[in-house]
């Protein structure tokens, strides 16, 4: 016995040693992250009880401001460090505050003092430039500098002014002295202001005549391609980005890593995360070296894979990923989780980062203060998330405009002076002067926004900026109707923003004489044609012969949506003026608008119609039009079977109106049951009881008599010719029945409005 006892003592002795080493050898090469395991697990039950006992959102912002703020959001620092930068930022910021000042004191002129920077200010001293004797290289450069800072402003029609001066007087030069190289820096210049201005046609043929104009190839001039191809995924335009990226390879160069970022965020932007994953193996396996935003949006695009923090982390470890953890990727995994609406998980991700003594970025909070106004509409959570931010830093432009979307009208004028007076950044302020452009017009000042509009127009920002747009968009979706797209950009932005104001006419009134003036609207030449739609939307309940005026001026170049504007408003109210419906269909005939509109709008134009002659009681012009949209739908149906849906929804819609429009009418009673019936027969389903509803809602007992013997004597017959079923006859016995019981009662008789609802 003690022989085996020695022998089981040995073999647990070493059984013990063994384990211990591994232990020893685990807890080496473990990260510092899965020593904390058990500690992670009891804050995380910590947070999960906080979002139990307080609001979610509350709590997620005190576990948030928690951690310590990030030192780059402590204050919002000038990160200009060149001479182009510095007066970009300092003239970007002179006009912010002067427009802030303008609105704190409620002016109807806001039209600040133009700037260094506006295109007369650029052109004379691009001039004055080109007038010193100096070598022409020295001018081209200092031309370029001047360029490059008005660029940086977010004034990209000034830095073209000055740009086409430079070639025009390297013109003159070669006229007169010889052949004279373009040089690189003014070639640079020119090319990424016709990226910012979205000029594809300029761009491609500057590009191509790029090695002639400047004696040697573009792979050549230090750093061109890697920034052509960074403003290239800003534009969108990838292919444009990948063929800068194939020309740097064959070169032998490779794109620096802020260029291949900008790849990875257009990626992302378009909901492509595995793509975007590819650009960060690439650049893990080859150069360029990433950098901590790269980490940021590496994280992004994992968080489109995983949506529980458990999974992002491990998949952030995976051998062929290896993600590191730091404040950048640890601030955008917190950030995602937070747009994707999991909190929990999100809190969790706080206490990693606590445990980790990580700290917290604005991002995140931004995030939370989105979350909270689109996701839960709450304006007092959102106010106290953005108190926590204003306390821990200057919040950034997109969440004053995200929280601005859900303030009324009258509380939004000192937020946006607030934010303006403390914007630094030109992107950040070209996004809030558009704000208050569009701010000012929904609230009926149309003078006050006009003179905005036109000192924008001169200062040579773009006014198709649609960054600037899809985030002031998003802050004024409550008073923008989504009519169609904004193919007019800025202008056409506020004169949307002119129906939510009590007098739609007046201040689009303004709004429009500001952009003849500025020379951006001329219906004859056809010059502001999208803004021009915007303005016939804006008026067209208030003013309906003045925007009839201005579509007869688009004429050939309207496009079918402002024809459909005008026809529904034809066809509103009391009394529909249907003169005018009527000659406007016509136009659209003439103008080959009818064919060339979509589905959508021909749906809406032969709805307006039936229902405009339904007002005025006039229930056979209503059938001819309805017959006339039926036989449209079948013959497209007949042509193309792969809009088969939308077929079927327009046909519903169309159903719709015409029984809207025929069951109050005298007349009307068994069309609109035979209709209902055709549309059941089709696969539509509808309310339960409808023979019911519709019958007792809009029959009296004089018209059950007069259907029923209409039925009788006729036979199976209605309105038109059509037939109708069993069913129908058996409802009119029925509500007759009920109308004389009640009438015994002593119940008195009301005739109702009721409106059959199809699914």
């Amino acid at each position: 016995f003690s022989q085996i006892g020695m022998a089981v003592f040995v073999v647990l002795g070493t059984s013990l040693v063994v384990a211990v080493g591994r232990v020893e050898c685990g807890r080496r090469s473990m990260p510092a992250l899965s020593l904390r395991a058990v500690q992670y697990a009891r804050c995380s039950s910590c947070a999960a009880q906080l979002l139990d006992d307080r609001g979610e959102l509350r709590a997620m912002c005190e576990l948030m401001c928690s951690l310590p703020a990030a030192e780059a959001n402590a204050a919002n620092a000038l990160s200009a460090t060149a001479t182009a930068e510095e007066e970009a930022y300092k003239v970007s910021a002179d006009g912010a505050h002067a427009v802030a000042l303008l609105l704190d004191f409620d002016s109807d002129l806001l039209r600040p003092p133009p700037s260094q920077l506006s295109v007369t200010a650029a052109r004379k001293r691009a001039k004055a430039l080109l007038r010193r004797s100096a070598p022409p290289a020295e001018r081209q450069r200092a031309l370029a500098s001047l360029a490059e800072s008005a660029r940086l402003a977010s004034r990209p029609h000034a830095a073209l002014a000055v740009c086409e001066l430079g070639t025009e007087r390297l013109a003159r030069w070669r006229a007169t002295s010889g052949w004279l190289r373009l040089e690189p820096e003014l070639l640079r210049s020119k090319l990424l202001t016709l990226l910012a201005l979205r000029r594809r046609g300029d761009y491609t043929a500057l590009l191509l005549r790029s090695e002639e104009e400047v004696g040697m190839p573009p792979a050549k001039v230090h750093g061109l391609l890697s920034e052509l191809m960074h403003g290239c995924c800003e534009a969108g335009w990838e292919a444009f980005a990948l063929a800068a990226n194939a020309t740097l390879h064959d070169a032998g160069g490779t794109p620096s890593t802020a260029a291949l970022n900008a790849l990875m965020s257009l990626r992302l932007d378009s909901s492509r995360g595995s793509e975007a994953l590819d650009v960060y193996v690439h650049m893990r396996r080859a150069a360029p070296k990433a950098d901590r935003a790269t980490h940021a949006l590496a994280t992004t695009a994992a968080a489109a894979r995983k949506s529980s923090w458990k999974g992002l982390r491990n998949l952030m470890r995976r051998p062929w990923l290896r993600v590191p953890w730091g404040p950048s990727s640890a601030n955008a995994a917190l950030t995602a989780l937070i747009r994707m609406g999991n909190l929990r998980a999100s809190a969790a991700a706080v206490e990693v980062m606590r445990a980790t003594r990580v700290e917290l970025a604005i991002e995140p909070m931004e995030a939370l203060l989105h979350h909270a106004v689109i996701a839960h509409a709450s304006v007092e959570d959102a106010m106290a998330i953005f108190s926590a931010m204003q306390q821990r830093a200057h919040p950034p432009a997109s969440a004053y405009l995200t929280l601005m979307s859900i303030l009324r009208r009258q509380q939004r004028a000192p937020l946006l002076a607030r934010a303006l007076r403390e914007s630094v950044e030109p992107t950040a302020t070209c996004s809030l002067l558009t704000a208050a452009a569009v701010h000012l017009a929904s609230l009926g000042r149309g003078d006050a926004a006009g003179c905005l509009l036109s000192w924008l127009k001169e200062e040579g920002y773009d006014m198709r900026m649609m960054g600037a747009l899809k985030h002031v968009s998003a802050a004024f979706s409550g008073e923008l109707l989504p009519h169609a797209p904004l193919a007019g950009g800025l202008w056409a932005l506020a004169l949307r923003a002119c129906s939510a104001a009590s007098d739609k006419a007046a201040p689009a009134e303004h709004i429009r004489q500001a952009m003849e003036g500025a020379g951006e609207m001329n219906l004859p030449e056809g010059v502001g044609v999208g803004a021009a739609v915007e303005y016939i939307g804006a008026i067209r309940t208030a003013d309906l012969h003045r925007a009839v005026v201005a579509l007869r001026q688009l004429h050939a170049r309207a496009p079918p949506h402002a024809y459909v504007l005008v026809m529904e408003a034809s066809c509103e109210g009391v009394c529909p003026n249907m003169r005018i419906a009527g000659g406007v269909l016509e136009m659209m005939r003439s103008t080959g608008a009818l064919q060339r509109a979509a589905l959508d709008e021909l749906v809406r134009v032969y709805v307006a119609l039936v229902g405009g002659h339904a007002r005025r009681a006039d229930l056979e012009a209503a059938w001819n039009v309805f017959e006339d949209g039926r036989q449209l739908l079948q013959r497209m149906e007949a042509e193309d079977t792969e809009v088969k849906d939308s077929l079927h929804r327009s046909r519903r819609k169309l159903y719709q109106a015409m029984v809207d429009a025929a069951a109050p009418h005298p007349r009307g009673l068994l069309l609109a049951c035979r209709l209902l019936e055709e549309l059941e027969a089709s696969g539509a389903p509808l309310t339960n009881g409808y023979y019911n509803q519709l019958i007792a809602g809009h029959a009296t007992a004089t018209d059950l008599q007069e259907g029923l013997m209409v039925l009788h004597g006729r036979g199976p017959r209605s309105f038109g010719g059509l037939p109708v079923s069993d069913a129908t006859v058996a409802a009119l016995m029925q509500a007759l029945v009920a109308i004389a019981t009640r009438t015994q009662c002593g119940c008195a008789e009301q005739r109702g409005d009721f409106s059959v609802t199809v699914v």
